[in-house]
């Protein structure tokens, strides 16, 4: 079996190691892991893959919600576009026809439609708070 090399290991993962091995069955690896969290605490340098995000979370979280809106509205708008223009909405395997289901449709498509502009609003606004 292959000895991990606790070098590349951050302070938590070491501790977090130390706290679930077997101390009594790999005595060995029990010291190397206490002696290189000693060395740590010592001389309180953090290993190289610690720190390796370029973005930040939030920053990530952000930009992946535009991401999948600036795919999702268009998606959205030429829905609501095809069903004013012929006059049928269908979600899986329901198909409401303005003739038919005046009703029905009209909620759907008012539905899609505030859902687009929801979004729409949602987007811009994150734009604008990312600007200032």
């Amino acid at each position: 079996m292959k000895e991990p090399d606790y070098k590349y290991y951050s302070l938590s993962e070491l501790q977090e190691a130390l706290e679930s091995i077997d101390s009594e069955r790999f005595k060995a690896r029990f010291e190397r892991l206490q002696n290189e969290i000693n060395q740590r605490g010592a001389s309180d340098t953090s290993p190289a893959k610690e720190d390796t995000d370029i973005i930040d979370p939030q920053t990530k979280k952000r930009l992946s919600v535009l991401f999948t809106m600036f795919f999702t509205i268009p998606l959205m708008t030429y829905g609501c576009y095809d069903a004013i223009k012929t006059g049928e909405i269908s979600f899986k395997s329901w198909h409401f026809s303005l003739n038919e289901q005046p009703t029905l449709y009209w909620f759907f498509t008012g539905f899609l439609a505030a859902i687009t502009l929801f979004l729409f609003v949602a987007v811009v606004l994150a734009i604008k708070d990312k600007k200032s």
